[in-house]
């Protein structure tokens, strides 16, 4: 067996010239048609600097108190801040352009409004008026940025839409998958074949929600490499790779869907989809039918 890695960081193992030893024969797709959980509910959470806002949920900020101590989880869990930015690629160019458009009008009438943006790859809302080229904070005459600088997601006009807007959100990440932090009895769940073959008729045991590498991309790019799947068939416990397909929206600039291979370790800083039913999608099927789009992907994914 040989071990090549490719330019996602991705390691593939060859046995006789096939990946891992994979069979592709052809079978029938059984998909789980169980109830699906909901998603984070995210909320508007002021910042330091008044008319800024970041959208938290219990995950992406979490806060506990034990025995009188609190401790606070800089930076939040990694699935709660994959499900985050994926939720940032489901607003569509169109709705982006409407955003920006609305923005440019209430700039030119010297109105105040509230928008959500992204802004180095999070999603922010803030209370702004124009002035000129730059968007200053509510009550400041010298905060805020360039006019150029966010990417508008949806706009409200008058100050203090914040709730407005998170609701928007919240509607947009209802769209994905629900995601938990991975633990060890979910890699326990994969089977280990060794250096055997898998069945001719392999299956799914995970659906990991995992961010793409960038490769350096723009940064206006980069938040669509959040939501990407990695479909887990099987484990080789030994050297702590998890083999399976890699899926990448087609929104997701630079990466390509693909029969690869993750460490056990870096999955563990993924996300794991909570509503995927083990078993339920044949592996020789899913790199043939899975769609494109990113929520015909997670629809399928999840049998809807």
């Amino acid at each position: 067996m040989h071990t090549i890695q490719d330019l996602n960081g991705s390691l593939h193992n060859t046995k006789d010239g096939r990946f891992a030893g994979h069979v592709n024969s052809g079978s029938e797709v059984t998909i789980a048609t169980s109830g699906h959980t909901e998603a984070d509910r995210f909320t508007p959470r002021a910042a330091n600097t008044k008319g800024i806002y970041g959208l938290e949920s219990e995950n992406t900020s979490p806060i506990s108190v034990e025995n009188g101590w609190v401790t606070v989880r800089m930076g939040g869990y990694p699935h709660a801040n994959i499900l985050k930015g994926a939720t940032v690629s489901t607003f569509t160019d169109a709705e982006r352009a409407a955003a920006r458009e609305k923005a440019d009008q209430l700039v030119a009438a010297d109105k105040p409004f509230t928008a959500l943006f992204e802004l180095h790859g999070d999603p922010v809302i803030a209370e702004v008026r124009g002035h000129g080229d730059f968007l200053l904070l509510k009550g400041s005459r010298s905060r805020g940025w360039s006019i150029d600088t966010p990417t508008f997601l949806a706009v409200e006009a008058g100050y203090g839409k914040q709730d407005k807007l998170a609701a928007a959100f919240n509607d947009k990440a209802s769209l994905i998958p629900v995601v938990d932090e991975p633990t060890p009895p979910d890699f326990s769940k994969i089977p280990d074949y060794g250096d055997g073959y898998p069945p001719e008729q392999e299956t799914v045991a995970a659906v990991f929600m995992v961010k793409g590498h960038d490769f350096g991309a723009m940064a206006s790019a980069r938040t669509n490499l959040n939501g990407c799947l990695f479909f887990a068939t099987d484990i080789q416990r030994g050297d702590g790779i998890v083999n399976g397909y890699f899926w990448a929206p087609d929104d997701a600039p630079l990466l390509t869907s693909e029969t690869s291979s993750m460490y056990v370790d870096n999955l563990k800083d993924a996300a794991i989809v909570r509503d995927y039913e083990p078993g339920s999608l044949s592996y020789n099927e899913l790199w043939k039918t899975i769609p494109d789009d990113r929520l015909a992907g997670y629809a399928y994914a999840l049998g809807r």
